[in-house]
């Protein structure tokens, strides 16, 4: 039987189903936005510090186009999924790790001074927030659907992509563009759909066009590293869109939480809470500019005057933690005579020794990413507090002591950063690197006055890191005992005298 003329189609077309459920995602958004940007709002500044001054991080927010690619994957690819949802998991789940991401950051940003750049604990959480926020927002089972996006999303934490750098790689930023063309061409492949001929060919024309990319320069230039990704983005989506080109597009699926007043109340709460108790991130290191001008130059003498050089000994492995072309000499000098400074000869007539560490970088943010308590095996000694020494020349250094309690062992180091034209930092400096290269020098003394007095050598910084990390985790706001420096005026004096060369030049 005909159905009556005055009978309408209740089934909403395309263009109503976007219309109808577009004002309700874009609210739900909003809130996830809005309540990350005020949580982790010093994450994100250090963040847009990062793109404004091309650092390392400059690629962070084009991940942000690769969650959404990785959401478009999850459409084609079509999949069926489960309509059951239960409100009461998505409130306990999402709530409970919300809150946990940010008690997390605020107890370990102050714990964490060694090595916090490093591992960027407050990305990760950042991240966590952002998931936990979903739950709430639209449901678990829904953010499990797309859980290839939320899981591409996490590439805003940059250690996984630091260690295949480190660890299995030179240290060049080429490693990190490598791994952000690896997850797209997952995508293409995930993004496969159910009985499609030839579909292989997205992902291979993707990785054909992004691949050559990869030699670029991002070392020089950081956001480099996302140009492969991208571009292959860019290829294997438009395969894509030629493929779909005659079918009708599918309607936008409604969340799974009908009304999220709670969840987004809930979330607006902790984001305010968070404002208060997680600390700011410590400031970027800023070295100081040494002048430019001199009566000389070459470079000036690494080796203080009063001391004369008996050994040298590079560590080219140091590199890969400070760029490819950074290099750590390590030199080591004997005072020539009590003229040298206080307690350059002690009280049995042996000149002391001192060792000299030069390292080199053309990326000087490396330090803070690796500070000085990453570079020698210093995690596993009882280390004093930093002491701000007036060196000259607008230059301040830190002096500190360490004491091995298995070995009653103590050392005395002084370290400054400065940046420096490259034709005075180093004799041959790379006609095709930076102008300005910057050097942090550190001058150990052992308190074993012998000959054979063993100094602490330049750690795997890595590795160092990570056990710096832990011991701070381990012992928290322990109160452990600090030891007194020693030897801190001749270390003040044969400092100011290596700066003094450095600023006039050769002699």
């Amino acid at each position: 039987m005909a159905a009556p003329a005055d009978v309408v189609d209740a089934t909403p077309t395309w263009w109503q189903s976007v219309n109808r459920s577009l004002g309700s995602l874009t609210l739900r958004w909003l809130v996830l936005v809005v309540a990350s940007v005020v949580a982790f709002r010093s994450s994100i500044a250090s963040i847009a510090n990062s793109v404004s001054q091309d650092l390392e991080l400059s690629y962070v927010p084009v991940v942000v186009i690769y969650a959404i690619f990785a959401a478009t994957a999850t459409v084609r690819a079509g999949r069926p999924r489960i309509e059951i949802h239960d409100r009461e998991t998505d409130v306990i789940v999402g709530g409970i790790t919300l809150v946990l991401a940010v008690v997390a950051t605020s107890l370990l940003a102050p714990t964490l001074n060694t090595g916090y750049r490093m591992w960027r604990v407050d990305l990760l959480m950042m991240w966590i927030f952002i998931g936990s926020a979903g739950v709430l927002l639209f449901g678990l089972r829904r953010v499990f659907q797309y859980r290839w996006a939320w899981a591409t999303l996490g590439l805003i934490w940059p250690l996984p992509s630091r260690l295949v750098r480190y660890v299995l790689g030179d240290g060049s930023l080429r490693w990190g563009a490598g791994v952000q063309l690896l997850v797209i061409i997952l995508l293409l492949m995930g993004g496969r759909r159910s009985g499609e001929r030839r579909w292989w060919v997205a992902p291979v024309l993707g990785a054909a066009a992004g691949a050559p990319f990869i030699l670029l320069n991002p070392d020089r230039v950081s956001f480099l590293v996302v140009v492969p990704a991208l571009v292959a983005m860019a290829v294997g989506g438009s395969v894509w869109v030629w493929r779909c080109r005659d079918q009708r597009p599918h309607g936008i699926a409604a969340p799974a939480v009908a009304a999220p007043r709670f969840g987004a109340l809930l979330i607006m709460v902790v984001a305010g809470i968070a404002t208060v108790v997680i600390p700011p991130l410590p400031p970027l290191q800023e070295p100081t500019v040494l002048p430019a001008d001199g009566p000389h130059r070459e470079p000036g003498s690494l080796i203080p005057a009063g001391w004369r050089q008996i050994d040298r000994q590079d560590y080219p492995d140091q590199s890969t933690y400070f760029g490819v072309n950074a290099s750590w000499v390590r030199y080591k000098v004997q005072a020539i005579g009590p003229h040298t400074g206080p307690e350059a000869v002690d009280a049995e007539g042996r000149h002391r020794e001192m060792v000299i560490d030069v390292l080199t970088t053309q990326k000087q943010h490396s330090f803070d990413l690796f500070p000085i308590g990453t570079t020698y095996p210093i995690s596993r000694l009882e280390l004093s507090p930093a002491t701000r020494v007036d060196l000259g020349d607008g230059v301040t250094g830190q002096l500190y002591a360490a004491v091995d309690p298995q070995k009653l062992l103590a050392w005395s180091m002084l370290t400054f950063t400065i940046s420096l034209p490259a034709d005075r930092a180093v004799r041959h400096p790379d006609p095709d690197g930076p102008p300005v290269l910057t050097q942090r020098i550190t001058l150990l003394l052992v308190d074993d006055h012998r000959p054979s007095a063993q100094f602490p050598k330049p750690a795997h910084a890595l590795l160092d890191s990570f056990r710096a990390v832990l011991t701070s985790v381990l012992r928290g706001q322990a109160q452990v005992q600090v030891p007194q420096i020693k030897n801190a005026d001749l270390l003040e004096t044969a400092g100011r005298q290596e700066l003094a060369q450095r600023v006039a030049g050769a002699r």
